[in-house]
């Protein structure tokens, strides 16, 4: 059998109303555009993995992204820091 999602009696008003041109502030849901990864490791252990990380997925998940639509950011928790901390 085929499932047929049912419309609730209010999403079928807010679907009137944008239908009509005239939707109400809470019937349009503002769409994601950014996805933030956000890294932190240790300074030395992880080096190899951070490394490969920033060399191979980000690249990927940018290009990923970018196809869908949705900017890509990194945050590393070392940017910034000095080696002489």
């Amino acid at each position: 059998p085929v499932l047929t999602p049912r419309i609730h009696r209010r999403d079928a008003e807010s679907v009137r109303r944008i239908m009509q041109g005239h939707p109400a502030p809470d019937d349009i849901v503002p769409r994601r555009t950014t996805v933030r990864f956000f890294v932190s490791s240790t300074f030395t252990d992880t080096k190899w993995e951070r490394d490969a990380f920033f060399a191979f997925c980000v690249p990927y998940l940018r290009k990923r992204c970018r196809l869908k639509g949705v900017q890509f950011e990194v945050s590393e928790m070392r940017w910034g820091i000095n080696d002489g901390l």
